[in-house]
């Protein structure tokens, strides 16, 4: 029987390998649809110690700046921000600031740069890529599965935006240069 530390500890690795599922189907999307090269984004995470089990301690330097990056074949930078959904549900803002508001501030700042996505990986592994912002989609709204299906791209070379080579001076697009 699991405590409830161990039941939250169950959840989270549950929820870790539904979003790690999530990124890797959002990338094979990505590259369907036209983004060149879309890789992780990592988070950088220092390590305190390892015990003799194999369970690392550690912290998280800083927030998270997205999911995947990538390019289109004219050179213009890509982001994407990946959300997952266990259950047949619409996608939520409270899903988008889960993690705090700075995925969004994210998403917002890459957009004036650089051409910025939201990719829905539903629970039946369907990945919808809608570009940011998303018209209508704010705080108390969702997104329902026939308006995401209707927002899809299907060719990444439809995405309206800016050309810039890199999108901006976080340390991951100057790394681009």
């Amino acid at each position: 029987m699991l405590t409830n530390i161990g039941l939250k500890s169950a959840i989270n690795m549950s929820n870790k390998r539904r979003g790690n599922k999530g990124e890797e189907i959002a990338r094979i999307k990505l590259a369907e649809i036209g983004v060149c090269m879309p890789e992780e984004i990592p988070t950088p995470f220092s390590v305190v110690s390892i015990s003799s089990g194999g369970k690392v301690r550690g912290f998280f330097k800083k927030k998270a700046t997205g999911d995947i990056m990538g390019h289109r074949t004219d050179g213009v930078a890509i982001r994407a921000e990946v959300k997952t959904s266990s259950v047949d549900e619409n996608l939520t803002w409270g899903i988008m600031t889960k993690h705090g508001k700075h995925q969004i501030d994210y998403l917002n700042k890459h957009a004036i740069h650089a051409l910025s996505f939201v990719v829905w990986v539903r629970h039946d592994n369907e990945a919808l890529v809608m570009q940011w912002p998303i018209p209508g989609f704010g705080p108390r709204k969702s997104i329902t599965l026939e308006r995401a299906r209707e927002l899809n791209l299907t060719d990444i070379d439809r995405a309206k935006g800016h050309v810039n080579l890199i999108c901006c001076d976080c340390e991951y697009c100057m790394e681009e240069l």
